[in-house]
């Protein structure tokens, strides 16, 4: 996923703040890396999971996913089939 699928806060919901970092999770691609090294991003670690969050103010380091994003929403739906194939459901 690329950091423009999102939709990028302009603020931070808990102390306003308006350094918002992209947070990536699995193993870093160079873009991931630039943009971690330039102060845009930062790393979540190796797994990710429903309800992981997507961005992580600079100023108070809060973190926090937005639920009515479109692109949250289709990788939700998404993880839901494939929890649903792994245990057998269709």
């Amino acid at each position: 996923m690329s950091q423009e699928e999102l939709r990028r806060p302009t603020a931070c919901p808990e102390c306003g703040g308006t350094t918002i970092l992209r947070i990536f999770y699995g193993y870093p691609t160079w873009e991931a890396w630039a943009l971690v090294e330039d102060g845009q991003a930062t790393l979540g670690g190796c797994f990710v999971s429903q309800w992981a969050p997507d961005w992580q103010c600079g100023v108070c380091r809060h973190e926090w996913f937005d639920p009515d994003d479109p692109v949250k929403q289709e990788m939700e739906r998404l993880l839901a089939n494939l929890r649903a194939r792994a245990s057998g459901r269709r």
